[in-house]
């Protein structure tokens, strides 16, 4: 049977933390609420549109800077990983995530096939994965924390911290038979055991998109007049807004860079540790990472030789 790659989420491949705001806004709260009898379909549609907007332009901003919320150098050696998968010499590429929302999983994963199929990185769409909300995903499955494959055996400690377990991978994923992980911790002993050089402890990836980024995103995808309390889309979002922001408030007379500013300020209480703009990976750190993920995979990837160096 062909080996099975499985990728941890947060710090590993990706890093959402400013995102999650945006996420929890359009995959959790405007779902609910769109689906209440009296929203109109021309008023589903339309911030439909939007959100899709949203995601669009994030996806650019990836291929302009080389990764900001995803890994560098996993968007380079990614298209290889999935052309394997294609022509079956990779049985699974899957996500095995302690993070507890699941929404952000998945969002991320979607943004990711939009990301991969633009240059430089040229993925078609029949390497990738078309799942029954016609949306084309990358990884699958992608496992979160509490997903009820992993209960039987991977026990919680604490409230985030759920163990990683061979058994508990085969329970999620069909046809695991020979498998390499990648995860930033050694935290997870029992998987680490298990799998020895094939458990790929990778550098933690930390860079997080700007708030204003996202906020001129947010913007340009809905217009300010969208959180503006005078319309049945800005009722929806500012509802959807308030349950995630709790005391975000809009005056009727505010000015459009007053309703900005507010909402700058925000995403900043939201999270903090993305109000400054990010230092983004180098070249030559990109270019290291991706030799070091390369030589760790080297037997999946078909490639002989080469010397794996410990990341410590």
């Amino acid at each position: 049977m062909p080996p099975s790659i499985g990728f941890d989420f947060d710090s590993c491949i990706a890093k959402t933390y400013s995102l999650d705001f945006f996420i929890m806004l359009f995959e959790v709260h405007l779902r609910r609420e769109l689906e209440i009898p009296t929203v109109t379909s021309e008023t589903k549609t339309h911030i439909e549109d939007c959100i899709n907007n949203f995601y669009e332009r994030i996806a650019l901003n990836e291929i302009r800077t080389g990764g900001t919320i995803f890994r560098p150098s996993f968007l380079k050696l990614l298209p290889k990983l999935l052309k394997l998968r294609q022509r079956g010499k990779i049985s699974n590429l899957f996500i095995y995530s302690n993070n507890g929302l699941y929404e952000a999983i998945n969002t991320a994963d979607r943004i990711l096939a939009i990301v991969i199929q633009k240059q430089p990185y040229n993925v078609m769409k029949e390497e990738l994965i078309k799942e029954k909300d016609n949306i084309i995903h990358v990884l699958s499955p992608r496992i979160f924390l509490d997903a009820a494959c992993r209960i039987k055996h991977e026990p919680v400690h604490g409230s985030h911290f759920r163990e990683k377990s061979l058994n508990g991978i085969r329970e999620c994923v069909n046809d695991v038979d020979k498998l390499w992980f990648l995860d930033d911790t050694r935290h997870h002993t029992i998987l680490l055991n298990e799998l020895k050089e094939r458990y790929v402890v990778v550098k933690p990836y930390n860079i997080n998109i700007q708030n204003k980024t996202l906020a001129d995103f947010f913007v340009k995808s809905f217009s300010i007049d969208a959180i503006r309390p005078d319309s049945e889309i800005s009722s929806i979002l500012l509802s959807g807004i308030e349950k995630t922001m709790p005391g975000f408030i809009v005056g009727t007379g505010d000015s459009d860079k007053e309703v900005y500013s507010k909402f700058i300020h925000a995403l900043n209480k939201f999270s903090p540790s993305a109000k400054n703009s990010p230092i983004i990976w180098t070249k030559e750190q990109t270019h290291s990472d991706y030799i070091y993920l390369k030589t760790s995979l080297k037997e999946p990837l078909g490639i002989s030789g080469g010397r794996r160096t410990r990341r410590k």
